[in-house]
């Protein structure tokens, strides 16, 4: 388990925000290898800073305006081959997705902040015949049996496949008494209809520093065990700028957080956000993407390549 403990700063850059300074993000990304073609293919957010107090820009300007899937031979060198505006889809505020290949279709689970007059992140999917190819305009709910107070504010699915099982994992938000966010986990065996299995993560009451909100952002299976990410912090004031952690578990629906006192990976810079880690195994190695700050304030796309477990 140590060798999946890095210093994120050693990463190698592969994608950059269109600004520097505070509030330019490319980020909340996800990676998928479809191994029929041998391609990478990379979901990104890209976000603007609100405009400053007393300036006026058009909504579709900033905040997480747009989102873009690339494609990769080697997994270090992208191309785009699909964006999608959030004017798009008329919503507040594009959000974290997730990818994978059912049969030959391609389904993209995403996320967004409703522009309704009490906003929401929602969560809905696309389904496509190729990654370039998914349709705005056909757009489906999802099938499942979520618990009603769960569905209020949900975002940042991570969609996998284990034990010839779909596993949908949602972050959500919970408002009434004392405000907090988590993880959950619903399965599936068709990528249709997802039942609901609870709360993923079985010792979040002994982390102290991600005890406001914890996000899991990625997981990955190695003999028979079960590694992954979460993204954490202990107040309000901490979203968006997350720091990161590392959880083991014996299941993909039982998952022990291994970073309690604190996190294990973070910035030396602006306000010490490292977030968003995503793992995926490839030759014999595990590769990380996340979401890191550099000394400007912006949050750029970086990828380490670490030993297998």
């Amino acid at each position: 388990m140590d060798n999946l403990l890095f210093n994120p700063q050693e990463g190698k850059t592969i994608l950059e925000p269109e600004g520097k300074g505070e509030g330019y993000w490319i980020g909340a990304s996800s990676i998928f290898y479809d191994e029929e073609f041998e391609k990478f293919y990379l979901y990104v957010r890209i976000r603007n800073p609100r405009p400053k107090k007393g300036k006026v820009l058009p909504s579709d300007t900033h905040r997480g305006y747009k989102c873009q899937i690339l494609e990769s031979s080697n997994g270090t060198d992208f191309k785009v081959i699909w964006e999608m505006g959030k004017k798009d889809i008329n919503v507040k505020s594009i959000e974290g997705a997730s990818m994978i290949k059912i049969q030959d279709d391609y389904h993209l689970f995403f996320s967004y902040e409703s522009n309704a007059i009490i906003p929401r992140w929602q969560i809905k999917k696309i389904i496509a015949e190729d990654p370039s190819s998914f349709d705005s305009n056909k757009i489906q709910k999802i099938k499942w049996n979520l618990p009603r107070f769960h569905r209020l504010s949900i975002k940042d699915p991570i969609v996998t496949l284990f034990n010839d099982e779909i596993h949908l994992y949602i972050d959500y938000f919970r408002f009434w008494k004392k405000p907090w966010g988590s993880s959950g986990l619903l399965t599936s065996k068709d990528g249709i209809s997802f039942k609901w299995n609870g709360d993923v993560f079985v010792n979040l009451k002994d982390c102290k520093w991600a005890s406001y909100m914890t996000r899991l952002t990625s997981i990955f299976e190695s003999n028979n065990q079960y590694f992954g990410f979460f993204d954490g912090t202990d107040q309000e004031s901490g979203l968006c700028e997350e720091k990161s952690g590392l959880l083991t578990g014996s299941s993909p629906k039982n998952l022990k957080i291994q970073s309690l006192k604190e996190p294990a990976y973070y910035s030396d810079f602006g306000k010490g956000s490292c977030r968003y880690l995503f793992g995926i195994k490839h030759e014999n190695e595990l590769w990380v993407y996340y979401e890191f700050t550099e000394k400007q304030g912006e949050h750029v796309l970086k990828m380490i390549k670490l030993k297998d477990l």
